[in-house]
């Protein structure tokens, strides 16, 4: 059946292809009165890419968008925080009190 409709045959599921929306009816009901079940079903523009529709501002929104989403997360996120703001000011100020009192100690 799957050849007969134009259809390809991948590890046990069937892949077709349909340009007309009458199609579907017709390969559904066949489908079926051949004892398959449906499983997924996933639609798509022909030939067309998601970034392909992504234009310079479009990219700026998108960064803005991500950037901003990560800020909120870090902000609720009080652990994560304090790991990337407090914890390096600490590490910065404990190795400069210890090693920014050190002089030349050798005699001259």
């Amino acid at each position: 059946m799957v050849e007969q409709r134009g259809g390809i045959l991948e590890d046990g599921a069937a892949r077709f292809t349909i340009v007309h929306a009458t199609e579907v009816a017709d390969l559904l009901d066949a489908a079926s009165r051949a004892g398959h079940e449906l499983a997924d079903i996933s639609l798509r523009k022909p030939n067309s890419s998601p970034c392909s529709e992504i234009d310079g501002k479009g990219v700026a929104r998108l960064i803005r968008a991500i950037v901003r989403t990560a800020f909120i997360g870090l902000r609720r996120d009080r652990g994560a925080l304090a790991l990337s703001f407090i914890l390096p000011i600490a590490f910065f100020t404990i190795f400069a009190v210890i090693f920014g009192g050190r002089r030349d100690t050798t005699p001259r």
